[in-house]
């Protein structure tokens, strides 16, 4: 009886290890399978880090590059994928004009230079609907919203139809002038400063709106005496301001001072109590507007019912519109500021006194300013003073890194060789990975950053 039962349990344990042997044997090529997947898979996982972290260095680049060499964005674009290339996803370097997996790539890196930044075409690849698309590169700006109509407050806006700027530069915009501000017409004045800040050199003013009863909820009744304006013109003495009155001695500065080889003319038109100024120009430079280093005197009269208002008189009452363009995109969103009173005290004799001492001062451009108001402020006159009436207000606009910074987003697909290449008979791969990546330039460090983009604006170019 105990042989017998010795027998039946060597023969379980035969059966039992039958058993595992046919499980293992079945589940050999599943096991198989499954190691391939997950050996596919990471893979794939390293693909998609190392495409992500090769569209990073190539946004980076082409961000920098966009922001300090011009608003033409070719030369941005081919720094941008020489990055790429110089990143390589699984040893194979990602050369964006290359037609691998996504047959739309063109060659030309997503470049129009008669669209808006550039683009010829503006997709974004996180519509999976359309992953397959040759906007490896899409230029634009990057703006925040604060809600609450739209995306979320403080979410983090990508437009590609808006052009950018770093900085205005900085506007002054002064109205000087005792009686009234037409006398020797060139009581007013605009000065578009050019500074270290100014890093878009085809950035322009292409309007100028003055607004001079712009408190609807009290309202001034000033308005501008229509056909009063017209521009300065410069006497015998090309360096000559006439802001004061008589036979007094003015200060000396250019009136009307533009870049050599440039000539620019102005357009004076009347919209109620608003004085629009439009800017053209023509010479070797063909941006419209006025450039950084430029400035212009002008005369406008303006009017309380029938009686003259002088320079005083606008502070806190007169909006000024300030609208910038960049190459042939202008921006219809102007910068605003409101004219403030000047009451800087001292003698008429110390402070004229005061400015004829100083020394020119050189902008950015190496065009000379006279610094003529005591505080000192550049390009601003130092008017006659009667008590703390003298009848100068001025504003400045802009010239802290104000504007939309630049932006570059890279965006891509591409295929990627399987591990394994083939099982079973089977081919595997390429495999379809897509990343993308947006940078921006920082106008007050001079560098690229990185950004995580909460809304991706993207409107079609014009046909």
């Amino acid at each position: 009886m105990t042989q017998l039962h010795r027998r039946f349990d060597f023969l379980s344990k035969r059966a039992k290890r039958g058993v595992s042997l046919l499980w293992i044997i079945i589940a050999f090529p599943a096991l198989i399978l499954f190691l391939v997947f997950a050996v596919e898979i990471g893979n794939i996982w390293l693909a998609r880090l190392e495409l992500e972290q090769s569209l990073e260095a190539s946004a980076l680049a082409a961000v920098k590059e966009w922001a300090e060499g011009g608003m033409d964005t070719k030369d941005a674009r081919i720094i941008g994928n020489d990055f790429a290339i110089a990143n390589p996803v699984r040893g194979v370097p990602v050369d964006l004009t290359m037609q691998v997996l996504n047959v739309d790539f063109d060659g030309d890196l997503n470049y129009d230079m008669n669209q808006i930044n550039g683009n010829k075409v503006c997709t974004d690849i996180s519509d999976y609907g359309n992953y397959l698309q040759s906007g490896v590169f899409v230029f634009g700006v990057i703006r925040e919203t604060e809600g609450p109509v739209g995306p979320p407050a403080g979410s983090v806006i990508f437009n590609a139809a808006m052009s950018p700027n770093c900085s205005t530069g900085g506007v002054l915009v002064d109205a000087t002038g005792e009686g009234n501000l037409n006398t020797q017409h060139n009581e007013w004045g605009i000065s578009f400063l050019a500074t270290e800040d100014n890093y878009n050199t085809s950035l322009r003013i292409w309007r100028v709106e003055i607004d001079v009863d712009s408190d609807a909820m009290n309202p001034s009744n000033y308005h501008f005496q229509v056909g009063s304006a017209q521009l300065a013109v410069d006497g015998t003495d090309p360096y000559k301001i006439n802001y004061t009155t008589g036979m007094q001695t003015p200060l000396f500065q250019t009136n009307n001072n533009f870049l050599t080889g440039r000539n620019t003319t102005v357009a004076f038109s009347y919209l109620g109590d608003t004085l629009r100024l439009d800017f053209s120009s023509s010479g070797p430079d063909t941006n419209l507007g006025l450039a950084p280093g430029e400035r212009i005197r002008f005369g406008a009269n303006v009017l309380d019912g029938t009686s003259q208002v002088d320079g005083t008189e606008v502070a806190d009452v007169t909006e000024v519109r300030v609208y910038f363009s960049t190459g042939n995109v202008q921006n219809a969103t102007p910068e605003i500021g409101i004219m403030l009173q000047d009451t800087t005290g001292g003698a008429t004799a110390q402070c004229r006194k005061r400015a004829e001492d100083r020394a020119p001062v050189l902008d950015a451009l190496m065009q000379e300013h006279v610094v003529g108001h005591e505080l000192p402020i550049i390009d601003l006159p130092c008017p006659p003073n009667s008590g703390v009436k003298n009848g100068q207000s001025w504003v400045q606009i802009g010239g802290g890194g104000a504007g939309l910074p630049f932006a570059v987003r890279a965006q891509a697909t591409i295929g990627v060789q399987s591990v394994v290449k083939s099982i079973c008979g089977f081919d595997l791969g390429p495999w379809g990975v897509s990343a993308k990546s947006t940078a921006y330039y920082d106008c007050e460090t001079r560098d690229p950053k990185l950004i995580r983009v909460d809304v991706f604006e993207c409107v079609d170019p014009m046909n």
